[in-house]
């Protein structure tokens, strides 16, 4: 992969990580586990 485009991944990739803190994270995954989940058929 060239070096401009592991760049660009890195950038991106920081960018959602540091509008997600640990404890942003956690609530989200407990609350999804206390939801009612959809049975697939």
């Amino acid at each position: 992969m060239p070096l401009a485009e592991r760049q660009e991944r890195q950038t991106s990739l920081f960018a959602v990580l540091s509008e997600n803190s640990l404890a942003i994270w956690a609530d989200r995954f407990l609350a999804a586990l206390t939801e009612p989940t959809v049975a697939l058929t």
